[in-house]
Formats: C-alpha cells, sequence, structure tokens
C-alpha cells in the first residue's frame, strides 16, 4: 500500500456508501460527499490491486463490531485476541482509509476457529436466536416481539415480509441498544409502517413553507435529506421534549396538526434512531436523519 497517499478520507468515504445505499449514482454520490469521482474510482481500484480488504467499523461497550460486506465479526474488549493485538485493533478506528492488508486480515479473521465453545472472535449468526431468556438477531438482543417475526420469516420464507429482514438488517446497525430493543415495539404501538427496502416510513408536520415548527431552519421540502450531528441529540429517553429530528405516528402528529402545517411522510434508516421518549404515548422518536417522502393530503 505505497506509493501515493489516499485522498478519500474515512468521513468521506462514510458519506458515499452512506448516499450508495440510498440508491444515488455514483457521481451524485461523489458529489455530495464533496470528492471527485475519478479520486474516489482510483481510491477503489488502490484497494482492489493491493489485496486489502475494505470494512466498516462499530464501537458499543466492550465490543468492536467489523463489518465486511454482509458479514459481522465482533471483539470483545475481555478476549485474548484483543489483548494480543490491541494495537492493531485500536488502529482500525482511526485511519485514513478502512482497509484490512492481508496480513492483518489473517491475524483477525484468517485463522479463527468460528466452532470453538468459546468464541474470542465471531462470526455474528444469520438468523433469530433465544438464549437465557433473551433474544438475537446476528447477536444483538432484539425483542420479542421482532424475533418472533424473524423466526416465521427465516421459516417460512415468505416474499410478503422480505422487508422486515431488511429492517432487521440495518436496525443492528444502530450503534443504541435501547433504540434496538425498543424501536420495533414502538412501531407496532403506532400507524407507523416498513418499505420494501427495510426503512421506517413516519410523519412529521412542518409550517406551510416546508420549515420545522421549532426552528424554522430545517427545508423539509419533498426529497430533502434532513440531518443532524448524532453526537449532540438527547439519548435520555425520559428527557420527553429535547434535542434532535422528531418524527412520529401520524396519530400523534394529529394532535398537533393544524391547518398551517404540512403532514409530511419521510423515510428513516433504522440506524438512525437516536431514541424514543417514554411519553406521548411511545408516539414519537428522536432521529438523526430523514428524507421527506411526500406530502399527506387530507389525513
Amino acid at each position: 500500500m505505497s506509493g501515493k497517499s489516499y485522498k478519500v478520507t474515512t468521513d468521506i468515504l462514510a458519506k458515499y456508501n452512506q448516499y450508495i445505499e440510498q440508491g444515488l449514482s455514483k457521481a451524485e454520490a461523489c458529489r455530495r460527499a464533496g470528492i471527485a469521482p475519478t479520486t474516489m474510482s482510483d481510491h477503489i481500484k488502490r484497494l482492489a490491486a493491493a489485496k486489502v480488504y475494505p470494512y466498516a467499523i462499530m464501537k458499543r461497550a466492550g465490543i468492536l463490531s467489523i463489518v465486511m460486506g454482509e458479514n459481522f465479526y465482533n471483539i470483545s474488549s475481555d478476549s485474548i485476541l484483543f489483548e494480543k493485538n490491541k494495537i492493531l485493533i485500536m488502529s482500525l478506528l482511526n485511519r485514513d482509509t478502512y482497509a484490512l492488508t492481508q496480513p492483518e486480515y489473517d491475524i483477525l479473521i484468517g485463522p479463527v476457529d468460528y466452532s470453538a465453545p468459546i468464541k474470542e472472535f465471531t462470526a455474528i449468526n444469520e438468523g433469530p436466536i433465544s438464549k437465557d431468556g433473551k433474544y438475537y438477531y446476528k447477536d444483538v438482543e432484539v425483542s420479542p416481539d421482532l424475533y418472533e417475526i424473524l423466526l416465521d420469516a427465516y421459516k417460512n420464507k415468505k416474499k410478503s415480509i422480505k422487508s422486515i429482514i431488511k429492517f432487521a438488517d440495518m436496525l443492528v446497525q444502530n450503534p443504541d441498544k435501547d433504540v434496538i430493543r425498543q424501536l420495533y415495539s414502538f412501531m407496532r404501538h403506532n400507524d407507523i409502517t416498513i418499505d420494501p427496502d427495510g426503512y421506517v416510513i413516519a410523519y412529521k408536520a412542518v409550517n406551510m413553507n416546508y420549515r420545522d415548527h421549532r426552528t424554522g431552519k430545517f427545508d423539509n421540502s419533498i426529497g430533502s435529506i434532513v440531518q443532524e450531528d448524532r453526537a449532540i441529540m438527547d439519548t435520555n429517553p425520559n428527557n420527553t421534549c429535547s434535542r434532535g429530528l422528531h418524527v412520529g405516528s401520524q396519530s400523534y402528529i394529529h394532535k398537533y396538526y393544524s391547518v398551517e402545517s404540512r403532514l409530511l411522510a419521510c423515510l428513516v434508516h433504522p440506524k438512525d434512531f437516536v431514541c424514543v421518549p417514554t411519553d406521548y404515548n411511545g408516539g414519537k422518536a428522536r432521529v438523526c436523519e430523514y428524507k421527506v417522502l411526500k406530502e399527506v393530503v387530507n389525513p
């Protein structure tokens, strides 16, 4: 991996991948990420030529999750693997380019025995499992009701509920374990649905100029992507009206909806839910990003 340094930072690469996941063209994803298409193309070619393994990484209490394509791998901070390779593993969080070299891949992934009873480094189980009274999907704890519908989806392979599998795949990317456990129950309790690609369809009331009621600074025109830094948002569900972008069920929105408001349907990636406040009968949520899908006329 010697030679010219990469111009694509991890932040730019993360934004590019996010826009690609949203269905944008490569050219448009590059434009929004602030990188020239030729630079991004050269970056991808360099990775391929260098025989490296691109990855994404998530950090939560005591565990680092490495994501490579559709495969997730966990490293526990109290494992022998972590102790032996702490410097290497922690360096994965602070790289200009998120990619493993062949020797790094061999150390962290290649030699692992996934059948060992005590797994220092484990491939995540693909389907839903139940263990010790708790329910898991891809080794992440989920709610009992989500577990049941996922189990039905995997057993019966129903095409009609493929969307719930896509939803769950995206939900386990959420960095907040409480949101992962609560979100599906919140949705079932309300009139909130999932689109065929697994995105959550929620609702929002804005003023007649498509601006948010509270600050008036967020443009909610049809097709807009509205986002705010997750790090500055309030994750405490007991703080019921606090910092964050708010969406909710139609029944919740109707309580505050007026003739001087527009009702919008919005698409929210499950990983972008930040908090489900405890009041309002569980009818609203704080998120860090959503896309305005359409205006709901005569709700």
